[in-house]
């Protein structure tokens, strides 16, 4: 397992948009993702877990990669990140 820690840029957050399109990047991926806040968890796949985080601008998330091509996953998710989180 890979993880990293992400402080949410946004103002809006993790709302519906950057939810769906994390899920949707998600998905193509061949890991298991899991977004972490505080003592909540959520599969990145499935966005509506997503938005139960509740996960605001200024709030820390962890994303935990497990799989076959952790590095990669990773790389990916950071990248997203930074473009809409």
């Amino acid at each position: 397992m890979k993880s990293f820690d992400y402080v949410l840029k946004m103002k809006e957050g993790l709302h519906a948009k950057p939810a769906m399109m994390l899920s949707k990047l998600a998905m193509t991926l061949k890991g298991s993702i899991v977004v972490r806040k505080r003592n909540m968890k959520a599969n990145a796949k499935n966005m509506s877990a997503l938005l139960t985080l509740r996960a605001y601008q200024g709030e820390e998330v962890i994303f935990e990669v497990t799989g076959e091509n952790e590095d990669e996953d990773i790389k990916k998710i950071k990248e997203f990140c930074e473009r809409n989180l």
